[in-house]
């Protein structure tokens, strides 16, 4: 049990309780399947007021390098 983003952290659980309940990550490996989780937790976790700001801001950062890449 997390005490930091409580709300945050049931959306997390009752989230992927649905998705295996109804068997909908059954096609992924697992690497893929952890890769999934991170970026979904990352994502749930990011609209915690709290650490939303610097979550934006590492987002602007990655999005301004890979249009750098990019062009």
């Amino acid at each position: 049990f997390s005490i930091r983003s409580v709300l945050e952290n049931h959306h997390c659980s009752s989230g992927f309780q649905l998705l295996l309940k109804f068997d909908l990550l059954k096609g992924l490996t697992p690497d893929e399947l952890r890769r999934f989780r991170k970026v979904v937790v990352d994502i749930i976790l990011a609209t915690d007021l709290t650490y939303h700001v610097e979550f934006v801001s590492k987002m602007q950062v990655s999005t301004a390098q890979l249009k750098i890449a990019t062009f």
